[in-house]
């Protein structure tokens, strides 16, 4: 890892390709998802109005229904996300501890 970093220092053009590489791959990868969302986004309204076109009676009570059991599902998620940063002392504590990892394999490095 450290020869990595120390390359990418030493030879500034290979990291700012090696960057730009990336950013073009999850730009791609990002417009991919986006597509597929935007073609699922499309199915679910047309489904809803197939559903509605076939109950009109029935669609608002159903809707209602799902949408309280996706708020109720969203609300345990959150939660337990909650509670889980919680326990390890919220993002600073977390950050703190990816920090001063990053220090101790650095500072080993330089010792060598």
């Amino acid at each position: 890892m450290e020869n990595w970093l120390r390359y990418f220092v030493e030879n500034p053009v290979m990291a700012a390709i090696i960057i730009v590489s990336a950013a073009v791959v999850v730009y791609f990868i990002l417009k991919k998802i986006l597509k597929y969302a935007i073609i699922s986004l499309v199915v679910f309204i047309a489904l809803s109005g197939y559903s509605y076109y076939k109950a009109p009676d029935e669609f608002p009570d159903k809707l209602k229904t799902n949408i309280a059991e996706m708020h109720e599902r969203g609300g345990d998620i959150v939660d337990k996300g909650r509670e889980a940063l919680e326990k390890k002392g919220g993002i600073i504590g977390v950050l703190d501890r990816v920090v001063e990892k990053g220090r101790e394999l650095f500072s080993d490095g330089d010792e060598k």
